[in-house]
C-alpha cells in the first residue's frame, strides 16, 4: 500500500468527518467552554495561549487535508467532463484539457464562446426564435470582430487568427465571410469591406 494512497484515504475521511454537523457543534462547544473558563483563569495569557495554539495547529493541518480532497475531487470532475465532451456529437475535443492551458489560450476559447452567446442573446431580444447556426470557423471570425471592438480588421489578421499557421487561399476566407454576412444580417448587423483589405462589423449585437 503506497503512502500516497494512505494519505489520500486519510484526507478524504478527515474532510468528511470534519464536515459533519456534530463536529461543528463540538467545535462550538469547545469555544463556549473556553469562554466560560475565562473568569476562572482570570483571562490569563496561558488561557489565551491554549485556544490560540490549538486553533492554529488544527487550521494548519486541515489546510493540507482539505486541499488534497479538493484536488482529487476537481480532477475527478474534469475527467467526467472530458468524457462527456468526448462522447458528445459535435463537441470539440480541443476543449478536453482547458484547465492545463495558459491564460492567453483560455482567453481565445472564451472569446469564441462569448461571441456565440452575444449572438444568441441578440436573437432572443429581437424575437427571432429560429437559431442562426454558425460553423466553428465563423465563430472564430466573430470572436476576432468582438476583440476588435468596432475597429476595422485586416483580412490577413483574420486569416491568421482563425486558421493559424495553416495556409489557406484568399477564396476560403471570402467564402466564410460571404456566408457569415448573410447570417449576421438576421441580427441587424452588417459586415462591410473597407479598402484596403479590411473588414468591419457594424451593429450592436456584441453589447446585448
Amino acid at each position: 500500500m503506497s503512502t500516497t494512497s494512505t494519505y489520500s484515504r486519510f484526507a478524504k475521511a478527515a474532510a468528511r468527518f470534519c464536515g459533519r454537523p456534530r463536529v461543528f457543534t463540538l467545535a462550538v462547544a469547545v469555544i463556549a467552554v473556553w469562554i466560560l473558563t475565562g473568569p476562572i483563569f482570570r483571562f490569563s495569557d496561558t488561557w489565551q495561549l491554549v485556544i490560540n495554539t490549538g486553533t492554529t495547529i488544527i487550521t494548519f493541518l486541515m489546510v493540507f487535508l482539505i486541499q488534497n480532497t479538493q484536488n482529487r475531487d476537481t480532477e475527478a470532475i474534469q475527467v467526467k467532463l472530458d468524457e462527456l465532451i468526448r462522447v458528445t456529437q459535435g463537441a470539440h475535443n480541443a476543449l478536453l484539457d482547458l484547465e492545463e492551458l495558459e491564460e492567453e489560450s483560455l482567453h481565445v476559447f472564451r472569446s469564441k464562446y462569448q461571441a456565440l452567446a452575444s449572438a444568441a442573446r441578440a436573437q432572443l431580444s429581437r424575437g427571432d426564435r429560429e437559431a442562426v447556426r454558425v460553423t466553428p470557423k465563423e465563430v472564430a471570425i466573430l470572436a476576432v470582430f468582438k476583440e476588435a471592438k468596432g475597429v476595422p480588421v485586416h483580412r490577413d489578421f483574420i486569416r491568421r487568427s482563425v486558421w493559424g499557421d495553416v495556409k489557406v487561399g484568399a477564396k476560403t476566407l471570402d467564402v466564410h465571410m460571404a456566408n457569415l454576412r448573410k447570417k449576421v444580417n438576421r441580427l441587424d448587423c452588417q459586415i462591410t469591406f473597407l479598402a484596403p483589405d479590411h473588414y468591419k462589423l457594424l451593429g450592436d449585437w456584441m453589447d446585448v
